[in-house]
């Protein structure tokens, strides 16, 4: 079983940039726990979240579609996945 635990915290001396239809929020936003059972026993890995991505329009596509919005968390970690993207994609509902 394979499951993500989000724990963020409130940022004070966040940067936030916007270019190329993105805003980007760098700092310190708290982190991100991946568990998961590998040889019967269960496993973490802690990422830490240090960046936010808000993409307008998305990278990626809804069924060949592009989506209206996407929501990127920039992870880092000390294991062999030392860094990790985590990405939401939205699309509006009419």
């Amino acid at each position: 079983m394979k499951r993500l635990i989000f724990d963020f915290e409130n940022q004070k001396n966040a940067v936030a940039i916007f270019e190329n239809e993105a805003y980007t929020i760098k700092g310190h936003f708290g982190f991100v726990k991946y568990k998961y059972i590998q040889t019967g026993k269960e496993k973490t890995i802690l990422y830490e979240a240090t960046q936010i991505e808000f993409k307008f329009p998305a990278e990626h596509t809804i069924d060949g579609e592009p989506a209206d919005m996407e929501l990127i968390f920039h992870l880092k970690s000390d294991s062999i996945f030392e860094e990790s993207l985590l990405s939401f994609i939205f699309k509006s509902c009419e």
